[in-house]
């Protein structure tokens, strides 16, 4: 009898393991989905608070993706995100957080990171991205990504805003010619309306 108690109980732990992994995880790119992403953000913005440490997000968009969906078709689509994230996700640090944002829309949480490193960290993925041609379905695509690129205002600043902020730098980057990283400016979303 406690042979099977233990069998069931180690069952359940696998179980409930899959469960989180699958609540947490975005299953085409395998990256964090949104939702877990910005549970962590709000985590280490609250560390970053109280430790007077700064962090940064990025936003990327991988440039005209629709073509590619469109020119190869969606299953072609899939693998060049699959691998663009792979990609991605490799230039990172062990302790930097990368998720899926929505669609071809990545996001990274980079701890301890200023805005000068962040936006060198943006312009290296930009650069690996569109170093090498990522196959698809037996189609060579090029990818290029846009990028847009927040520092945390200390001790004040919404997630939200801060959010905000890197989505109206990439907003930039793509409207300026796209296949570039942009550093947001450094005033509150609010403000950034205002003008």
């Amino acid at each position: 009898m406690a042979g099977m108690v233990a069998q069931r109980t180690l069952e359940l732990t696998a179980a409930n393991r899959r469960l989180t992994e699958l609540a947490h995880t975005d299953p085409l790119t395998r990256l964090l989905n949104r939702r877990r992403f910005i549970e962590l953000a709000e985590i280490e913005r609250e560390r970053a608070r109280r430790m007077g440490h700064p962090f940064s997000v990025v936003l990327f968009d991988l440039d005209h993706f629709k073509a590619v969906n469109d020119t190869f078709g969606h299953h072609a689509g899939d693998q060049v995100l699959q691998a663009a994230c792979a990609m991605i996700r490799d230039c990172m640090r062990s302790i930097d957080v990368v998720a899926r944002y929505g669609g071809e829309e990545l996001v990274a949480l980079l701890p301890g990171t200023s805005a000068e490193p962040a936006l060198q960290l943006a312009e290296r993925v930009g650069a690996t991205l569109a170093a090498q041609p990522i196959v698809g379905d037996g189609h060579e695509v090029r990818i290029t990504t846009s990028a847009g690129v927040a520092e945390w205002l200390p001790s004040t600043e919404s997630l939200e805003s801060l959010l905000s902020r890197a989505d109206a730098a990439l907003y930039k980057a793509k409207a300026g010619g796209r296949n570039q990283a942009l550093l947001a400016e450094r005033c509150t979303a609010s403000e950034l309306e205002a003008s």
